[in-house]
């Protein structure tokens, strides 16, 4: 939590800011802050995060053919938490008025590692029934914070969004290793590598 604690702390002690600005003084406290925040995230075992199921349909047309694509994804796991790193500049802003101070940035993992006991899709003749393991070298989260102070001068922070804004350069396994998995890894690669919006849109509806 020393994350959230010093994000806090500033937040309500730093003033001056009249509207959406970037400044490096805040990039750093972002990144000081982030340093603070990984040894909890290891101490605290957040360095795994179990990921929401998933069962959609995914939409798309490969060389023209539309494709309906239904799609679970059981049991998901996130690994390498603490690999996280600022991915922008930091733009705030702050109501003289009330105090209250709102934060727009990106993170993302330098170490990105998905697993999932269970993939289920299909697509033409083609049926998938396995494990799965994903890395992802481009993967950023935007999102926005707004530290509100109360009439006690209490200071509690509020997650406003978060999107998915970029998620591509995927390398798939996926297990046991048969014909029908062999495919399917090389189908989701390029699917995901060729179309992230699709990937994107698909996590930031769950």
């Amino acid at each position: 939590m020393k994350f959230i604690t010093l994000i806090l702390f500033i937040g309500c002690t730093v003033g001056d800011v009249k509207k959406y600005v970037s400044d490096p003084m805040w990039d750093e406290i972002i990144d000081q802050a982030l340093d603070a925040a990984r040894s909890d995230i290891i101490d605290n075992h957040y360095d795994l995060v179990h990921i929401p199921d998933i069962d959609q349909e995914i939409h798309q047309k490969v060389i023209g053919i539309p494709l309906t694509i239904p799609v679970k994804i059981l049991g998901g796991e996130l690994w390498n938490v603490s690999s996280v790193t600022r991915r922008e500049s930091v733009t705030i802003l702050q109501d003289d008025v009330s105090g209250n101070i709102t934060i727009l940035t990106s993170l993302g993992l330098d170490k990105f590692d998905f697993n999932c006991s269970e993939l289920y899709f299909h697509v033409f003749a083609l049926f998938v029934n396995g494990s799965l393991n994903a890395n992802c070298l481009s993967n950023q989260l935007q999102f926005s914070l707004s530290l509100i102070t109360d009439k006690q001068g209490n200071c509690k922070a509020y997650l406003n969004w978060a999107r998915i804004i970029k998620f591509q350069e995927f390398t798939i396994q996926i297990l046991p290793n048969n014909q029908a998995n062999f495919f399917a890894q090389q189908l989701l690669s390029f699917v995901l590598n060729l179309f992230p919006q699709k990937a994107m849109d698909l996590i930031n509806a769950n």
